[in-house]
């Protein structure tokens, strides 16, 4: 068989059909693999990104939330202070606010018979992590503030984790018999140690 007729062959002119398909398709799937790799590497960056903004979101959330509970915790507590104080005006007696250390609150003893129930709960985030009872620290479970007839308190404090990175404090004032709440610790009021329940302070030793 002469050298054109193998030319005009059909299976040559397939082969060579053949030949010139996979030249043409081999650098095109290529760059489609290449461009559904860059996609997959996008969407795993894309992925990450809203998973790390979540997280973000959630954090910042959880701060505010913690920050309106606590501010509302505050709130409530001075406005105890001032309810039991007023109350213990009223009947010219000795009334007292204690810790109760299972149920994480703090609550008003109005007297025998009285059957209203005063109390104020810590918010979840809240921890009560230290408590001083005439200058002296105490227990949680033991921790209480009288609140007297002539409208003065027995110094008392306590200290609280806000649950956002800050430490603040109660002091309930033993003249004006208010609690107020300070940034930071309980401040050292040993050297203004007085008999709670008189209206003037202690000179001298």
């Amino acid at each position: 068989m002469s050298s054109w007729a193998m030319t005009r062959s059909p299976f040559t002119r397939l082969a060579r059909t053949a030949s010139k398909a996979a030249k043409a398709t081999t650098p095109t799937s290529s760059k489609a693999l290449t461009r559904r790799g860059f996609t997959y590497i996008e969407m795993s960056i894309v992925v990450v990104l809203l998973a790390l903004l979540a997280t973000a979101l959630v954090v910042r959330m959880t701060a505010v939330r913690a920050g309106e509970d606590w501010r509302s915790f505050k709130m409530k507590f001075e406005a105890l202070t001032r309810r039991v104080r007023e109350h213990a005006i009223e009947t010219a007696s000795t009334l007292t606010l204690r810790y109760e250390d299972a149920d994480r609150r703090i609550v008003a003893e109005l007297g025998e018979g009285d059957t209203r129930n005063w109390f104020v709960e810590l918010p979840e985030a809240v921890d009560a992590t230290r408590f001083v009872h005439r200058f002296a620290d105490t227990a949680g479970s033991e921790w209480i503030a009288e609140f007297y007839g002539d409208g003065s308190a027995t110094p008392s404090g306590i200290e609280f984790d806000t649950g956002y990175g800050g430490v603040e404090s109660i002091e309930i004032d033993p003249n004006r018999g208010l609690g107020k709440f300070v940034a930071g610790a309980l401040p050292d009021r040993t050297a203004e140690r007085w008999q709670a329940g008189e209206l003037e302070q202690r000179v001298g030793p």
